[in-house]
């Protein structure tokens, strides 16, 4: 296996059909959560796309990278950043974040592959800290537990017929309330309330291999054993009783583990250093949500993981120079 890479991202297709093809499956997510909200999730992701593309325009305004607009980091970015925001935020609010995405966080450290943070996740903390009585709603409803909450009749019914034809063939049965994870319509952020085309659109994506999927294997996998030991014991429970479907599909942890963690411009360069940020992005994501009370955990430790990156990337560029060093002797013979 190859120490290091020469790119996380695959080059079976250009980087431009990449980042429209991730656009396009974020954007079904989007769609899902307008259906419930009078297009309110539409709006917000509206605004941030359209003031996204027209600050990186003038950014690029005269010179001759002005095409590189055309190559879908405008649209992807804020199409993110809007997953992480709650679906009744003001416009305002989002058109704001999607500005200081482009203008400070991509383009402040000299443009695409030099930014030191994603620029969802530098805009998404930007709004929360900034404009914190826009979350208060969303955090205080969707914290209230899932079980809690009647099912919809149509969640009944599916569940109803699950556990009559195929859960009783492995022993268990599913609560009514976890189907309706799969089209919450709860107050929330837009990536929440769109967990089924989020799914489809993270198989779409690991279809295509626009990036290596075992990067976001390796972090659910850790995540969810995490939660299945842990989760339940610090919230009063009892060691092995953790909830790993609730842990999953809700606080953006799809979007984390999928568009986040796997972004190739704030990863190390290094199988091992990409494997050791997958890991701690995990473990920081379980410790933020049931240690800290983050719901928001999984998103708050990618902000994290992207400094420690540049720490492993400095370390991984020490030791390229170094093995160059050794070996340019012989080479020179």
């Amino acid at each position: 296996m190859e120490l290091f890479y020469k790119s996380q991202i695959s080059l079976a297709r250009s980087t431009e059909g990449q980042m429209w093809l991730i656009s396009f499956c974020v954007f079904l997510a989007v769609l899902q959560s307008s259906l419930s909200d009078s297009l309110s999730s539409l709006i917000i992701t509206a605004s941030a796309v359209i003031v996204a593309a027209l600050t990186e325009f003038f950014i690029y305004f005269r010179t001759d990278r002005a095409g590189i607009v055309r190559d879908g980091s405008a649209v992807l970015s804020p199409l993110i950043l809007s997953l992480l925001l709650p679906h009744h935020l003001n416009p305002v609010y989002a058109a704001i974040g999607a500005f200081f995405a482009m203008a400070i966080v991509k383009h402040s450290f000299g443009g695409p592959g030099s930014n030191w943070l994603n620029p969802a996740v530098g805009a998404w903390l930007f709004i929360r800290f900034s404009w914190p009585d826009a979350f208060n709603k969303a955090l205080e409803l969707s914290s209230i537990p899932q079980e809690s909450m009647a099912a919809s009749p149509l969640a009944e019914q599916i569940a109803d017929f699950l556990n009559r034809t195929i859960f009783p063939l492995i022993g268990t049965s599913i609560p009514a309330w976890y189907i309706d994870l799969f089209n919450a319509q709860q107050a929330g952020i837009i990536a929440d309330r769109s967990i089924g085309a989020l799914l489809i659109g993270t198989i779409v994506i690991s279809a295509f291999g626009t990036s290596r999927t075992w990067i976001p294997a390796v972090y659910l996998s850790l995540y969810c054993i995490l939660i299945r030991i842990f989760g339940a014991f610090f919230n009063n429970g009892i060691l092995g009783q953790g909830d790993m479907m609730q842990g999953l599909f809700s606080g953006g942890t799809l979007v984390a583990a999928f568009l986040l963690i796997a972004d190739p411009a704030t990863k190390p360069k290094s199988f091992v250093g990409v494997l050791v940020t997958t890991i701690l992005a995990a473990i920081l994501a379980f410790v933020f949500r049931y240690c800290a009370g983050d719901l928001y955990g999984a998103i708050s430790s990618v902000a994290v993981i992207n400094i420690v990156s540049l720490a492993i990337r400095d370390i991984e560029n020490k030791a390229l120079h170094e093995s160059v060093s050794l070996l340019k002797p012989y080479a020179d013979r």
